[in-house]
């Protein structure tokens, strides 16, 4: 295969001697069972995704760049995708799926950058820089970059689409060292799935100029969660929606938020304005410790469907709402702890 400028002049399905795709899954095609493709440095044009196979790697080399008008780049093998490398690529305009209802298995995503999705679609999902429509086990997704995955104007509202990585079930899986930049939301991560779930790991993340949440988990099908270390700052158009850590896995037991750090917004230039909750929490005996919680959040943290919970040693300042330290549900939760915490308007 040779490195190339490719012009995208056709739709997917049609053939043409200047496009990449066939080109680019005739090798994949041919990669035997274990083996690796590596493409070469150059910018190639995609028009429609290209069909990985299972049991193999693909790397690109520096400055390998897959680009498309829209849709996914990579679509993994559908209900039956398992030892799968995909790394060091530029994926420009679309993401990756790992297709399927079924989950996904021994799966790694690491050093890729993934940007400038703007999609206009009423098929959401491409949206989204990673899509994992049917749960990932024994994943790693780690040092990627994504970069500008917003859909349409940012409007203070939920309005805006585009996401880092959405997942519907994880589990013995690690989401670290990735970094996000202008997107929606950096992570969304539900755990509905019908297979057990735990030792989740999402660490040492970080990211600028995220519209609503920088990560979002719900649904409680999982024990021993653990979201730490995570950094985020620098919102972009914050609203109501916008919150800096929303760990809502109600039922989930085991969780551990510990570590992390939100810098939030100025105070909205509305005074009837506000914005969402700076770290938002539940679970049952969730342990929320050493967390840096700064802004005009309502209110710094605040614990939802949480008994048990444990709030300790965190810090929480920048305005009046945001060192409150609270339960917000009625009834509230039963047996929370709440105590050794800084609650101060001015951040040490």
């Amino acid at each position: 295969m040779r490195s190339s400028a490719i012009l995208l002049t056709m739709l997917c399905g049609i053939s043409l001697a200047q496009n990449a795709t066939q080109r680019i899954q005739n090798q994949i095609n041919a990669t035997p069972k274990g083996g690796t493709l590596v493409i070469p440095a150059g910018t190639y044009d995609i028009n429609c995704s290209l069909k990985l196979l299972s049991d193999r790697h693909y790397i690109g080399q520096p400055g390998t760049v897959l680009r498309t008008r829209g849709g996914f780049i990579f679509a993994t093998p559908h209900n039956n995708s398992h030892d799968i490398t995909i790394s060091g690529f530029t994926l420009d305009g679309g993401g990756i799926s790992l297709d399927g209802t079924e989950p996904a298995d021994r799966i790694t995503i690491t050093g890729n950058t993934i940007q400038n999705i703007h999609t206009v679609s009423d098929n959401w999902t491409i949206q989204n820089g990673i899509f994992i429509p049917g749960g990932l086990k024994n994943g790693r997704i780690d040092h990627n970059s994504f970069i500008n995955i917003i859909v349409g104007p940012v409007f203070p509202d939920e309005s805006t689409k585009g996401g880092g990585i959405t997942a519907y079930g994880l589990d013995h899986t690690s989401i670290t060292y990735n970094t996000f930049h202008r997107v929606v939301e950096g992570m969304h991560i539900t755990f509905s799935q019908s297979f057990p779930s735990s030792a989740v790991i999402i660490s040492n993340n970080k990211g600028t100029q995220i519209h609503r949440i920088p990560i979002e988990i719900q649904a409680g099908n999982n024990t021993g969660l653990t979201v730490a270390n995570n950094t985020f700052s620098d919102f972009l158009v914050p609203y109501y929606g916008t919150f800096g850590l929303s760990i809502v896995p109600d039922g989930a037991t085991g969780v551990s938020i510990t570590g992390n750090t939100v810098l939030g917004p100025p105070p909205p230039a509305d005074p009837r304005a506000h914005y969402g909750m700076g770290l938002e929490v539940s679970g049952v005996g969730t342990v929320v410790t050493n967390n840096r919680i700064e802004g005009d959040w309502h209110p710094g943290i605040g614990i939802g469907t949480g008994p048990g919970a444990i709030v300790t040693s965190n810090i929480a300042c920048g305005s009046e709402a945001g060192k409150a330290i609270h339960t917000y549900l009625t009834p509230a939760p039963k047996n929370v702890t709440i105590r050794d915490n800084i609650q101060v308007l001015k951040c040490p």
